[in-house]
């Protein structure tokens, strides 16, 4: 799926290798269930993703956010960083802006590259908390550094247009 690719760079690889995949298989919420109720995180991210996003989910139900939230969550209180991210995006695929961002900053303090993106982006767009280009480039910069292309454009966006009007 070219999704999986174009996603790559705000999600990471591991997680874009994997969503590239599931856009081609039978998924079902059934896939994940027994792993995830025995307490893996992987699989309780894996879950919240087929329950979230509609075109994963091969029985075609709609989305189930509240259940997302709930998997995703579960894997977030066990520190794993994709869940904590994962509970970010979901907040902010429902436009609950304020929700996600202290589960961006957990992510981005503790060093994962789509917690840094996801966080400098709230601060360029003001979405969840106050504008700041500088606080976006606070951010952007780690991921930057680590390859992430997604952040290195979005750096030199901000030098183009002029970091808080500079």
């Amino acid at each position: 799926w070219a999704g999986g690719k174009r996603w790559g760079d705000r999600l990471g690889e591991e997680a874009a290798a994997w969503y590239a995949q599931a856009g081609q298989a039978n998924l079902t919420p059934g896939t994940y269930l027994s792993a995830a109720e025995a307490g893996d995180p992987v699989a309780q991210v894996m879950l919240a993703y087929v329950l979230a996003v509609e075109r994963l989910n091969a029985t075609g139900s709609p989305p189930d956010v509240d259940a997302a939230l709930k998997w995703m969550g579960r894997s977030a209180d066990q520190g794993h960083l994709p869940g904590i991210t994962g509970v970010g995006a979901l907040y902010w695929m429902q436009e609950e802006y304020e929700r996600a961002i202290p589960y961006y900053q957990k992510a981005a303090d503790m060093g994962d590259r789509a917690g840094q993106v996801s966080l400098a982006y709230a601060y360029m767009s003001g979405k969840g908390v106050a504008r700041s280009d500088t606080s976006a480039l606070r951010y952007f910069v780690p991921a930057a550094d680590g390859g992430n292309t997604f952040a290195q454009k979005m750096i030199g966006n901000l030098f183009y247009r002029g970091i808080d009007g500079a």
